[in-house]
């Protein structure tokens, strides 16, 4: 049976390297870089007057509100750019179109933060930042799942995903390598441009499409699956991506499925939504807290979050692989469990560096596997000739919640002072993940050539 060797699966997902590299800059820079711009503009804490009533708003939530425009960018970018990369295929332009031109956005936006911006221009230049990224990494990986999503490769679509969480990983943690060597200077920044850059070379140069791996002549969709899209952006299905507990409740979610794969992965985006509320309370509050609740210094924290990435870069592909062959909802099950049970040991155990390492270790395996297994599940879920539209509700279902969690864990932290709250939050919301996979089909259906 054909499927793909290790250099076109190499080509195919070098680029998540440098992506990674330079989205990495929100957890280990763009929070320390605003703190450090609200305290040169004396701003600890801003008053919110909603009529008899003062709220005030602390430093953390403000961070949080100025993070919050990587998912904002999220939700509106990446379902528009996948509808537009699903219709620009359709008349026959290749994604690599709309790819090049988010690509020398986004090196433009990271080079930016090689200056010594002001606190309007650097909040500017993370907005332009996240609005270029979003654009690209849509699309990138609606051009990966459409690749994948030919009968030829459907065993290794598992693998396809290890490699892209083993990629993904290696670039954020050479970036937590470089600032844990570097410092607070601009040399990670401007490496991790320069990597992104090459690596994108290699994959518009080298990586196989679809037309590579199996004869694809593009075709159009019936009226009737034209009319099933359409009705993604319908009232209904615009309240469950704003507030997508709502589906939870049966009758909501027996109204929205239109094809029979779009049931399995609606429940897929709710396990996804919940992850992502964990993860997101970790990831961009992470720094701070090993700085200010743990007293390590700015290098001990990124040293942490290079441990974490190792090991998730380690688990990658053994869990890609154990995608291919086992139940994906049980291996998912189990990852989110470590993930709740290593929140609860972070509460009551981390005290220090050592304690910290422990945690960072426990994190990354857990990490992988909330990356590598749903993604793998989107991949054989996905109704072919529909990927960019699905990987932009995908990715979308990833930026909504780290859109709650930046405010929720911000408020949570100035109102308990504390950072460590981040945990709990991690906790509560992975465990509700946890209970909704068990709502997860074994997938046992086959990708539709």
């Amino acid at each position: 049976m054909k499927t793909l060797s290790f250099r076109p699966l190499l080509y195919l997902t070098i680029g998540w390297f440098g992506i990674q590299m330079a989205m990495a800059l929100d957890a280990t820079q763009f929070q320390v870089l605003l703190d450090s711009r609200f305290e040169q503009a004396r701003i600890a804490d801003l008053p919110l007057h909603l009529g008899p009533w003062t709220l005030t708003i602390g430093r953390a939530t403000l961070i949080g509100l100025v993070l919050s425009l990587g998912p904002l960018a999220g939700i509106t970018v990446q379902p528009f750019m996948g509808w537009l990369g699903d219709r620009l295929l359709a008349r026959g332009i290749d994604r690599r179109f709309v790819m090049k031109q988010a690509v020398f956005y986004a090196l433009v936006c990271t080079l930016l933060f090689t200056l010594n911006l002001n606190l309007w221009a650097l909040i500017a230049a993370i907005a332009v930042f996240f609005i270029s990224f979003n654009a690209l990494n849509v699309n990138y990986r609606a051009m990966i799942t459409q690749t994948s999503n030919r009968r030829a490769l459907f065993p290794v679509k598992g693998t396809v995903s290890g490699f892209i969480a083993l990629f993904s990983g290696m670039g954020s943690m050479v970036m937590f390598l470089l600032f844990g060597v570097l410092g607070d200077s601009i040399w990670p920044v401007a490496i991790s441009a320069v990597v992104l850059l090459v690596c994108f070379v290699l994959v518009f140069r080298f990586a196989p499409g679809p037309k590579d791996t199996e004869h694809l002549t593009v075709q159009e969709r019936s009226p009737e699956k034209e009319a099933q899209l359409r009705a993604l952006a319908g009232p209904r299905y615009l309240a469950f991506y704003a507030l997508p507990i709502l589906s939870l409740l049966p009758a909501i979610e027996n109204k929205l499925a239109q094809i029979p794969e779009q049931r399995a992965i609606f429940r897929l985006f709710l396990v996804v939504f919940f992850s992502w509320l964990g993860i997101q309370a970790l990831r961009i509050y992470f720094i701070l807290f090993a700085t200010k609740e743990l007293h390590l210094t700015y290098s001990q924290g990124n040293l942490i979050l290079a441990v974490l990435t190792l090991v998730m870069v380690l688990a990658a592909l053994p869990l890609g692989k154990m995608a291919d062959r086992f139940n994906n909802r049980k291996l998912l099950l189990a990852c989110l469990l470590l993930f709740m049970l290593t929140c609860c040991f972070g509460w009551w155990m981390v005290t220090d560096l050592p304690s910290a390492m422990v945690l960072g270790v426990l994190m990354g395996m857990s990490f992988s596997g909330m990356i590598v297994l749903p993604l793998s599940l989107l991949f054989k879920l996905c109704p072919k000739q529909s990927e960019g539209v699905y990987s932009g509700l995908y990715n979308m279902f990833m930026s909504v919640p780290q859109l709650y969690s930046l405010f929720i864990t911000g408020w949570l932290v100035d109102t308990f002072d504390s950072y460590r709250m981040i945990l709990a939050v991690g906790a509560v919301t992975v465990a509700c993940a946890a209970l909704l996979t068990l709502r997860l089909q074994s997938e046992s259906r086959q990708s539709a050539a």
